[in-house]
């Protein structure tokens, strides 16, 4: 899943370490301020992190399931298929459960191959 971020948008110097939006004449670019930075800066007056600043860029999740159905049934078929595979018969159901309501049906998982009988051994002949 892709990341989440959220933007807060100010006009005030970078303060706090993070990702931070800035422009430089015709150069637009997201910054990694750290602590050093910024205690620099304060040494320098203000010239260290030069230029224009629009906005912090918070991190806010990786593991985002956006709510668009397509997104939801696709992260739920693969999870599902997952379980199927590892014949995690409680979560198969689980996930069906789900999916039923969020979607509307079940997912048609394959039926498990059959096991095959172990050959028998031939007897051995008097």
């Amino acid at each position: 899943m892709k990341p989440t971020f959220r933007t807060h948008f100010s006009e005030e110097h970078p303060n706090r370490p993070g990702l931070w939006l800035s422009r430089r004449k015709n150069y637009i670019a997201v910054l990694q301020v750290d602590d050093g930075d910024i205690e620099r800066d304060k040494r320098q007056n203000g010239a260290w992190l030069d230029g224009e600043w629009g906005a912090h860029i918070e991190l806010v999740d990786r593991d985002v399931v956006p709510l668009d159905r397509r997104k939801v049934q696709e992260h739920l078929d693969a999870a599902l298929s997952d379980a199927h595979a590892a014949k995690e018969s409680g979560q198969v159901e689980a996930l069906q459960g789900i999916r039923e309501a969020l979607i509307g049906n079940r997912l048609e998982l394959p039926d498990a191959a059959p096991e095959e009988p172990m050959p028998e051994e031939p007897k051995p002949s008097a």
